[in-house]
């Protein structure tokens, strides 16, 4: 039976995915009065900060702006106006940031700042609210078919999921055709280079993760993931042909956890000379700030329905909230008839995290900065409903890849039921 916090947890969250349904219907009826489309191509983006911000709010944005739009040379992110629209009175030369976050504001492009009651809000297609509590502010309403959130403390994936939207639809056509090209290229590479074998190995962060150093990998390609990039003698050991990541919060946001990761594939990337395999939409915000990975990358586009394994006739994956199903097992797929997964440990009883991570494989020193960044991601998840999805989709999975033809075997310790049954003993 659910506790009385559980239920209170429950209700919360309830409360907040309301409010954050409400809003987006309501945008949504407002621009079907207007007979308007949500633009595809973004030209003209404002940041409404709230009545009580301070320079830490105000650096902030900036940072935020700076790290998903920075201006490299590399795509038409230059070409967007950006804004910011303050409260009267602000000292906008007091930019300062939390501790959490790592510093991306000398890479921030060209912005203007106006005091709102100055700004024409009706001039900008996307009008990002810093705090909710600004939808009530004179004039907001009017446009509410052009707002969205990104409040970290919201709801949920908000933020991060307009974030997202505001990357995707910052990179002209041309230049996601490109990348679409040279992920589809840098695949074929890959495959050449690893497809066939014998077997692949794919590697989780759980706390059984170390036991890999038993295994005598040989010659196989190897799918590692997330946080293992830190651990060199892992890597050493493994030699990976693949990285795989694909989360917003640990991997694509201003946070020095996210940062610190971001560091350590680079250098991973630069001994190893190993594929980063990510989401599509993420591909494009890394080439931004790391032009050198071009050669190395694959954004893997995600499309609901069936399980896929790609190839270059069929680039796609189907989108999970898990980088094993998401990403992990259709590359191996791709590349290997025995998949041999390890450090897959899952969540024992009582736990109320996502599971435990091996401590040789994961920033524990930094994680607090991924929560003070993006405290509404952590704060209204159910980590035992999570669990729940992710173990019914992992056996989906696995039988879609054994019906193709596939084996699958579990090389270390794992509570997971559909991993325990494919148990290997040594």
């Amino acid at each position: 039976m659910e506790s009385v916090y559980g239920l209170r947890h429950r209700l919360a969250i309830g409360f907040r995915a309301f409010a954050y349904l409400k809003l987006r219907a309501f945008s949504k009826l407002v621009r079907m009065a207007k007979l308007k489309r949500f633009p595809d191509a973004l030209s003209d983006i404002a940041i409404i900060l709230h009545d009580t911000a301070t320079g830490e709010d105000l650096g902030s944005a900036v940072n935020h702006l700076a790290w998903y739009l920075g201006d490299t040379g590399e795509d038409e992110a230059s070409d967007i106006k950006l804004e910011l629209i303050v409260p009267p009175g602000l000292d906008t030369r007091d930019l300062s940031l939390p501790p959490s976050q790592h510093d991306y504001l000398d890479e921030a492009p060209p912005y203007s700042i106006k005091e709102y009651g100055r700004a024409r809000l009706g001039d900008h297609d996307f009008l990002l609210l810093w705090r909710i509590r600004s939808i009530f502010k004179p004039g907001i309403l009017r446009y509410i078919d052009r707002v969205r959130p990104v409040d970290p403390g919201f709801f949920s994936g908000t933020e991060n999921a307009t974030w997202q939207i505001v990357m995707e639809r910052s990179v002209d056509r041309v230049g996601r055709t490109e990348l679409l090209e040279t992920s589809r290229r840098n695949l074929e590479v890959l495959v050449d280079r690893w497809g066939g074998s014998e077997a692949v190995y794919v590697l989780g962060t759980g706390p059984s993760v170390e036991k890999i150093l038993d295994e005598n990998v040989g010659s196989f390609p190897v799918v590692i993931c997330n946080s293992i990039v830190r651990n060199d003698r892992l890597l050493e050991h493994l030699n990976p042909a693949v990285v795989c990541f694909a989360d917003e919060v640990f991997h694509f946001g201003p946070s020095e956890y996210a940062a610190k990761f971001r560091d350590d594939l680079l250098k991973a990337v630069e001994r190893y000379n190993c594929f980063v395999v990510t989401r599509l939409e993420g591909a494009a915000l890394l080439l931004r700030h790391y032009p050198d990975l071009r050669e190395n990358i694959i954004g893997l586009p995600g499309v609901g329905g069936a399980w896929n394994v790609p190839s270059s006739g069929s680039f796609f994956v189907r989108p999970t909230g898990n980088i094993m199903t998401y990403l992990m097992l259709p590359v191996a797929g791709a590349l290997g008839g025995c998949i041999r997964i390890g450090g897959a440990d899952g969540r024992k009883p009582g736990e109320t995290y996502f599971w435990r991570h091996g401590a040789s494989v994961q920033y524990e020193g930094l994680m607090e900065t991924a929560f003070e960044t993006h405290p509404s991601f952590f704060r209204d998840r159910i980590y035992s409903d999570y669990y729940r999805q992710h173990i019914g989709q992992l056996a989906d999975e696995l039988e879609f890849l054994e019906r193709s033809g596939h084996t699958i075997e579990s090389v270390t310790f794992s509570h997971v039921p559909v991993l325990a049954e494919r148990a290997v003993k040594h």
